[in-house]
């Protein structure tokens, strides 16, 4: 078990393994394949009965903050995807969303999040009201731009490219 700071309990450490590992396949993969496949790489296919007890468990671990292994990882791109994965897994339904901000004017930032049950996922609402949700890929792995043409177009650039925006 894992203890962190941050929770009450303490978290399986299979749940810890589980997402490193899959962030850690994530963040090479993330510059060869495009995001379509990417998802298809990481969605958890079989249907079953949503796991309240291990979906709770694993948002608490994505709630935390201290240091390794006791949090998960920082990268938001790694993190997202190893959780869509693993909460698919447990039975829930998570989205993944893409989103970009031009803060001050600067360079446009890009935020990969989770959503599950409408709630984004181990982030704070004044956060990600801070950004423009431009894609949406829901638990079957199906993916619906957002926003303005202009906004889906600057997506599919990033996607096309194989990049990532600059990450929080």
């Amino acid at each position: 078990m894992v203890s962190t700071p941050s929770t009450e309990g303490r978290i399986p450490l299979g749940i810890a393994l589980q997402l490193w590992v899959w962030a850690a396949m994530v963040r090479p993969l993330k510059h060869v394949v495009s995001m379509r496949t990417l998802v298809g790489l990481v969605r958890y296919r079989r249907e079953r009965h949503r796991d309240l007890v291990r979906t709770a468990t694993i948002v608490q671990y994505l709630s935390a903050r201290g240091r390794f292994p006791g949090r998960p990882p920082g990268n938001c791109y790694d993190r997202s995807f190893a959780a869509y994965r693993l909460l698919g897994a447990a039975g829930a339904r998570p989205e993944l969303r893409v989103g970009v901000r031009r803060p001050g004017g600067r360079t446009l930032d890009g935020h990969v999040w989770v959503v599950l049950d409408g709630h984004a996922v181990a982030e704070t609402p004044a956060f990600i009201e801070q950004f423009t949700t431009i894609l949406r890929v829901d638990a079957a792995g199906r993916f619906e731009p957002l926003g303005s043409t202009a906004e889906a177009s600057a997506e599919r650039r990033w996607t096309d490219l194989h990049g990532e925006p600059t990450h929080r």
